[in-house]
């Protein structure tokens, strides 16, 4: 990170991510400058997921998504009121530009199995936020076949029906279900010890 001097007192002045280099240190921040992330949906966990790690000092980010920003969006994602009607992927850039200086690369396209090579070539760590399971398929089937990391990242609203995907399948669990290419996906239904803490086995 570049250092700056207050030109009147000569006193080093703290730039955006202080309290990242602080909590973390000056050389993972230099490292997490230079991770390239993409992420494939900025709705309610997209956006604010890509806003926290560009105010972590991530500048290597390509954000995916189609869709326009609609009324009802306004509740749970990062936009505002004035933004309806507009595409997500453009007004993220703006407000993380505005925030954090960071230039984020867009692309405002359907993730499909013509495109994905395209879209998510050399773009780093995969990170599906996708609201549903057609997406979140081809993301997981095209990553494997081509080799690329990827996190699956979601939220369920039916009681007990909270998923996990791993690369390594496991079977001790009789609630896991084999997923394509060995994964495993698990279903996890809390548990309670004799303290009435929930456990999930």
């Amino acid at each position: 990170m570049q250092r700056r001097f207050d030109v009147e007192t000569g006193i080093e002045m703290a730039d955006k991510f202080h309290h990242e280099a602080i909590y973390r240190g000056a050389d993972q921040v230099a490292k997490l400058a230079e991770q390239r992330l993409t992420i494939c949906g900025v709705g309610a966990l997209g956006s604010h997921l890509a806003d926290n790690l560009a105010r972590q000092g991530f500048r290597q980010l390509r954000v995916i998504d189609r869709d326009r920003i609609e009324e009802h969006n306004v509740g749970t994602q990062l936009y505002g009121e004035s933004d309806v009607g507009a595409w997500k992927v453009e007004v993220l850039r703006q407000r993380l530009f505005r925030a954090t200086g960071v230039e984020i690369e867009v692309e405002r396209k359907e993730l499909s199995e013509r495109s994905a090579s395209g879209l998510l070539k050399d773009g780093g760590l995969i990170i599906d936020t996708f609201d549903n399971s057609a997406s979140r398929t081809l993301v997981q089937s095209h990553c494997r076949a081509a080799g690329l990391k990827c996190l699956h990242v979601g939220l369920f609203a039916r009681r007990n029906d909270t998923r996990c995907c791993s690369r390594r399948g496991a079977t001790r669990s009789s609630r896991m279900r084999s997923c394509a290419s060995g994964a495993a996906s698990i279903s996890t239904s809390p548990r309670y010890d004799r303290h009435g803490t929930a456990a999930i086995p």
